[in-house]
């Protein structure tokens, strides 16, 4: 068993509310909560997170410390990384199909490199975590060692949101009922089968009904999306919103009376747990090539079509149904328990120890690793 001092990680990118972003503070915060020195490594830096994190050219690493590696596309820094002195382990986030986007989207070859390197990682890391089962599978395909490679969510942190709103108030506020999508507006995350489900779902219900999508997008998707809203009836019922600080996000969420996602594909799916925190019913179309289903488990109302129809009819039920709604928000709580930061933390150091690296006994939690809710 080799001993391991310090754990440091390395992400070609960074950026605020960034998925691998938000993955390594939450890591980083653990691994500190142990004691363990521990700093984030990236080739590209915005000026924003200067002080959470370096640049890669200023990583010395000694022989008694472990580097995570987290990869979700091509690395140039593949090379250096394998040549540096430290054990090594990856955290795989998923790579998005290339067929996802147009033929002359420069993003296609980047992934496909990134697929590529995923085979041959296999034989420069001590071991490899996926962050979820559909990822493991992925492993499992290049020909990862199965004594090596888990399944840990080490993206899910629970306590990146306090609920400092209450949802009673402010749905007393509020006349229409509120649905809420957060992700990246790209045509595989579906925002256009949404807008689609909207208006089906206005002549479903005689409720007043808005669709808010939080997330980036480029200017013709935006403009796209707006077009549609208008073809369809529905544009003053439609908020797109780019991306927004934390706070605005909490606020979104605790308007919410309906998580709703079409997405073709998803990794994980974070705000899928961010949902379930916030004790917002979640109804989501399960694509074969998404990981929607083991995020969710059982939290929620899942589809095996992504028909706007269908969503929308489901999505009328259960704003129609209180009890319905509860029993949602009861599994939800339920799936909550297994993503308590102090079990992933656990899940990090057993794993660890299995593959030969010794994390230490580690310090006891602070208040941050509570147990929070559910």
């Amino acid at each position: 068993m080799k001993s391991i001092t310090a754990i440091h990680q390395f992400s070609v990118s960074c950026s605020p509310g960034d998925g691998i972003s938000n993955s390594m503070l939450f890591i980083q915060r653990l691994l500190r909560g142990r004691g363990l020195a521990s700093e984030i490594y990236v080739m590209d830096r915005p000026e924003s997170m200067r002080d959470a994190v370096k640049l890669y050219e200023t990583l010395e690493p000694t022989p008694t410390d472990l580097l995570l590696i987290h990869h979700g596309g091509g690395n140039p820094a593949a090379r250096w990384l394998q040549r540096l002195p430290c054990a090594r382990v990856m955290v795989y986030h998923n790579i998005t199909p290339e067929r996802f986007f147009p033929a002359d989207d420069p993003l296609r070859q980047t992934l496909a490199y990134g697929r590529e390197q995923l085979i041959d990682w296999k034989h420069s890391v001590n071991g490899t975590i996926a962050v979820s089962p559909r990822n493991h599978v992925e492993l499992m395909a290049a020909g990862y060692p199965a004594e090596k490679t888990a399944t840990i969510p080490l993206l899910v942190d629970l306590e990146r949101f306090s609920r400092t709103t209450s949802r009673e108030r402010v749905r007393q506020q509020n006349n229409a009922r509120q649905l809420l999508f957060v992700g990246r507006l790209v045509p595989h995350k579906n925002p256009q089968g949404l807008i689609a489900m909207l208006a089906e779902l206005t002549h479903m219900t005689d409720q007043s009904v808005r669709l808010t999508l939080v997330g980036e997008g480029s200017p013709t998707t935006i403009a796209a999306l707006y077009d549609l809203a208008a073809r369809l009836r529905v544009s003053d019922q439609v908020e797109i919103t780019g991306k927004v600080s934390d706070e605005r996000l909490v606020t979104l969420y605790s308007e919410a009376d309906l998580y709703v996602s079409m997405s073709e594909h998803e990794g994980f799916g974070m705000p899928l747990v961010e949902a379930m925190m916030h004790e917002v019913p979640i109804v989501a179309y399960a694509a074969p090539e998404s990981g929607i289903a083991d995020t969710v488990e059982g939290g929620g109302l899942l589809l095996n079509r992504a028909d706007p129809a269908i969503v929308a009819a489901t999505a009328a039920a259960v704003l129609d149904d209180v009890e319905l709604q509860g029993q949602v928000i009861a599994a939800q709580k339920t799936r909550l328990k297994a993503l308590q930061p102090d079990r992933l933390e656990q899940q990090l150091v057993d794993f660890l120890r299995s593959v030969g690296l010794d994390p230490g006994a580690g310090k006891e939690p602070g208040p941050a690793y509570n147990s929070g809710d559910g």
